[in-house]
């Protein structure tokens, strides 16, 4: 994204199961994301990567750069998130 996405609602209708590099919205943000609504099935981003390999997983957006705006976003739908150390869960 390098332009504006806003006043939005996206419904996940399929449970997804990822490992890495991964924004359900966009994958790389470089403009702006606002007043939005992400709802549906469960995303579970459980699958073991390689040590020291970082994730880069966002419901709304894999990576956002410096100056990207993400405001005013609602996420229903994260199930659980493995961290480097521990889980994150709903």
């Amino acid at each position: 994204n390098y332009g504006k996405i806003k006043n939005f609602i996206v419904n996940n209708n399929a449970e997804l199961h990822i490992q890495n590099r991964f924004g359900l919205l966009v994958y790389s943000n470089y403009g702006t994301i606002e007043n939005g609504y992400i709802y549906g099935q469960d995303i579970y981003a459980l699958h073991p990567t390689p040590s020291n390999l970082a994730k880069n997983i966002g419901m709304i957006t894999g990576v956002s750069v410096t100056n990207s705006i993400v405001r005013n976003i609602y996420v229903l739908n994260v199930k659980e998130i493995e961290k480097r150390r521990g889980l994150w869960r709903k």
